[in-house]
């Protein structure tokens, strides 16, 4: 899984601060040459290293092929904790499907060289857009899955599948909030809206925003324990749905340093860990209503 950024090498050079980066296409060549097979993600800057440079590194992209079995490309994810440092700023709407529009261009050669490469845009981009998550043939065997790239088409498809496959399940008495991040909030709404109606419960979203690394920073999975206790302050009665990616994978603590135990004590509610998965998701609320 390699980051490539850009492929220009004096631009490279300039988003490493480094003089003496290394040619990252003589790399990808040796790579493949010695018959190693990669993942390629691209970090967009809005103005730094999309459009013609964007273009350009797609171009190269596709003459790594077989090699290359896919490519994501995400924007930029922008702390509060910027003094310093290189002035970015985030995606507009027209940039954002610009981006996409771009990747799907290439992505259409790269099928045509081997059908199993995927190039796609990450699911935030989609989000910016105000554009429909692609359908499922879009994301391939999802391998870019854990870096936001086909995660909202497979939760919104896997609740329907366990829907649709256990017609008499049911998390009726179910009261609880689901506990997200502002881009999640957007993702998971539609889902929740069909449990609550085909299996019972009264689940509400509940959107977290990110008060620790600051408003900019919308993904759920970089929401901290600070601000689910201060949001929770605000609520009404209900049991709390954790996501497991909002935790370490080793032990039950947010990237703020708080327990899952001291976000029980503080709010003085019942705390769920729940898959972030959709058909888990689903099956980990019936066994919430099991117990």
């Amino acid at each position: 899984n390699i980051s490539v950024h850009v492929t220009d090498p004096e631009l490279r050079k300039r988003m490493m601060r480094n003089d003496d980066a290394p040619k990252i296409l003589s790399q990808l060549k040796r790579l493949m040459d010695g018959g190693i097979e990669y993942n390629i993600q691209l970090v967009l800057c809005p103005g730094i290293n999309d459009g013609i440079y964007l273009e350009k590194s797609l171009e190269d992209m596709l003459g790594f092929i077989p090699a290359v079995r896919s490519l994501s490309c995400v924007p930029v994810g922008l702390t509060r904790y910027r003094e310093g440092l290189t002035d970015l700023r985030s995606y507009t709407q027209p940039e954002a499907q610009t981006v996409i529009d771009t990747v799907a261009a290439y992505a259409e050669r790269a099928r045509a060289l081997d059908e199993d490469v995927r190039f796609c845009a990450s699911d935030e981009f989609f989000l910016l857009a105000g554009r429909d998550f692609p359908e499922d043939d879009y994301y391939g065997d999802y391998v870019q899955y854990e870096n936001g790239v086909g995660m909202a088409r497979s939760f919104i498809d896997s609740v329907d599948e366990y829907i649709t496959g256990n017609p008499d399940a049911s998390i009726s008495g179910l009261k609880a909030f689901a506990v997200t991040g502002e881009l999640g909030s957007r993702v998971i709404s539609g889902p929740l809206k069909k449990i609550n109606e085909k299996l019972g419960s009264d689940i509400t979203v509940l959107r977290v925003d990110n008060g620790f690394f600051g408003s900019s920073v919308t993904a759920s999975g970089l929401v901290c324990g600070c601000d689910i206790l201060n949001t929770l302050e605000g609520a009404g009665e209900g049991e709390v749905l954790i996501p497991s990616n909002m935790l370490k994978d080793d032990e039950d603590v947010f990237l703020d340093g708080m327990t899952l135990e001291e976000l029980t004590e503080k709010s003085g509610r019942t705390v769920h860990i729940v898959d972030h998965r959709g058909y888990e998701f689903c099956e980990d609320l019936r066994g919430i209503t099991q117990k």
